[in-house]
């Protein structure tokens, strides 16, 4: 059932590279897993065709120079997502549109910079970059890719509705937030609570002079740049959270921070708790990075499908035969997270 949403939204990478494309993105989603073997299993299944032949086609694919995860491809990948989201209302032409924004990595081979969007309890991958990851200290330049990055995601994203970078307190730093204003994106991000502030007469430390849970227009001393900070507290500890959003309220800001988290989820999902791709032999860029891409389309058609299963489906749908398969590798990748989250929880 997926087969036609792949091919429709990716057509424009060419009829034979399509084809290719939705048999293997496909085969990543009844697999539940980045495995190469296990893909091209259950190709097989699919297309009736032998096992060498599958495995051959799918290390074509990720070998294939013709396939570059360019800008041509993300538009592709981001017209799909938005389109699903928009269909199963998740998506409203003029709201904002909060994006999470973190690095992953793949144990020490690959560094990721990901930037995903909310859907309920999940989040989906929009768009990434990717670096081979520094073996040593100072070997790349983290503004020079976090500005790549938001220029290249500001570049691809519809201009239907208004964008809010989300990020937590790794991103909390001058480099990162003027990004955000170069680029045009609006942010929310967490800061470190022992930075050096004025606050009206006061000077001195932000977690000693910002006391209360309430907005504050403060000015970082270091930085000489005024900021808007809302603080919010619990049991727990305190968020110091930046933003240039005109007219945000103090609750709004907390309940648009509390979804950040769900890209840690993402993460899990693409890795042990789900497709388990850190377990890649695949060290060549080019290829690791196709495979990614398999992954992450995969992922989203599964998140957005099971969105619709419990939010929208009638139950007679549910049942029938030709969605069994589907639904049960929703669940299947469902119930590896769930797993996941109980042995590290």
């Amino acid at each position: 059932m997926f087969e036609s949403i792949i091919s429709s939204h990716f057509a424009k990478l060419g009829t034979a590279l399509s084809k290719s494309f939705t048999r293997y993105v496909s085969g990543t989603i009844s697999a539940c897993s980045s495995s190469t073997y296990e893909i091209a299993r259950h190709v097989c299944k699919a297309n009736n065709m032998s096992f060498n032949t599958n495995e051959k086609g799918l290390n074509y694919l990720l070998n294939n120079d013709n396939f570059q995860v360019d800008d041509n491809y993300w538009r592709m990948h981001m017209k799909m997502i938005f389109e699903l989201m928009s269909e199963q209302d998740l998506l409203r032409n003029g709201e904002k549109v909060y994006i999470q924004v973190d690095f992953t990595s793949n144990q020490e081979d690959f560094l990721i910079l990901c930037a995903s969007i909310i859907v309920n309890n999940r989040s989906v991958p929009l768009y990434f970059t990717m670096r081979n990851y520094p073996k040593k200290k100072n070997q790349y330049d983290h503004k020079k890719m976090e500005l790549a990055f938001l220029k290249g995601l500001k570049h691809l994203l519809s201009k239907k509705y208004q964008y809010v970078i989300v990020a937590d307190r790794g991103f909390g730093n001058k480099r990162f937030i003027e990004a955000c204003e170069q680029t045009g994106f609006e942010y929310l991000i967490r800061m470190e609570p022992n930075m050096n502030i004025e606050y009206g007469d006061a000077i001195g430390i932000m977690e000693e002079i910002c006391d209360s849970d309430q907005i504050y227009e403060i000015e970082v001393k270091k930085w000489r740049k005024k900021l808007t900070i809302h603080k919010h507290s619990n049991e727990a500890g305190s968020w110091y959270l930046a933003s240039n959003i005109k007219d945000l309220k103090h609750s709004k800001s907390l309940e648009i921070y509390k979804d950040r988290f769900k890209i840690e989820k993402c993460f899990q999902d693409l890795k042990s708790s789900g497709f388990d791709i850190e377990s890649s032999k695949i060290r060549k860029y080019s290829n690791y990075k196709r495979l990614l891409v398999l992954c992450m389309a995969a992922h989203g058609l599964l998140v957005l499908f099971g969105n619709f299963i419990v939010c929208k489906m009638p139950a007679f749908l549910k049942n029938s035969a030709e969605m069994a398969s589907a639904i049960s590798a929703y669940f299947q990748s469902e119930k590896r997270h769930t797993l996941y989250f109980q042995k590290n929880n």
